[in-house]
């Protein structure tokens, strides 16, 4: 993606993020808006809660997941590949969830590929950096009105993250990616709980 679109984007996300905090916060000192921002704030709470239910839920009982990591390396910054991918597979193992190799990944009917992006564009010109940043879990799918068609969908995702960086801030572009991954590992532990054994609730 150019420069000149990053912009275009980021001025649009900007600008929905300020008109929906005026929203939920309401423009009138005299109180009128409040219980109207109030069943704003709670349905829209509620939708939240809602689709992370959902989103957990697509987690259940995958067996492991390969890796692809997509980005851009400001090797001087401490923003590589390398980096990247190794923090990503000391989360997942730490915590039990398996990285596939592509073999592996092959003998699942699902398929199923976690993909980091960490895109980073420097504007022209200018010592600044625009950076993007999602972590998306896809796999193979079938379509409810005719299940002999598949095909492949992202199940699973983050709200993706822009920003406007100094090189200086580069490096934050890896933590976040961390707690992206940190996130999809909580969603994963959640949706897959394992049951007590039958002898600790006859004990209890």
């Amino acid at each position: 993606m150019k420069a000149k679109e990053y912009w275009v984007l980021l001025i649009a996300v900007l600008a929905f993020s300020m008109i929906w905090d005026n929203t939920l916060r309401g423009v009138s000192s005299d109180g009128s808006n409040e219980v109207r921002n109030r069943a704003n704030v709670s349905s829209v709470e509620k939708a939240l809660e809602q689709y992370a239910h959902v989103r957990r839920s697509t987690l259940r009982g995958l067996e492991g997941v390969a890796l692809s990591v997509l980005d851009d390396t400001f090797e001087q910054y401490g923003l590589t590949e390398t980096h990247i991918r190794t923090d990503t597979e000391l989360a997942l193992r730490r915590l039990g969830i398996k990285v596939l190799s592509e073999a592996q990944t092959c003998q699942l009917r699902e398929y199923p590929v976690l993909s980091v992006v960490a895109s980073v564009i420097k504007i022209p010109d200018e010592d600044l950096f625009i950076s993007y940043v999602v972590v998306e879990l896809s796999e193979k799918v079938v379509l409810a009105r005719d299940p002999n068609v598949s095909s492949t969908a992202v199940t699973w995702r983050t709200w993706g993250q822009h920003g406007l960086l100094s090189p200086t801030d580069l490096p934050t572009v890896r933590q976040t990616v961390k707690a992206d991954v940190d996130q999809f590992v909580k969603d994963y532990l959640a949706a897959n709980q394992k049951e007590p054994a039958k002898d600790e609730q006859d004990n209890k």
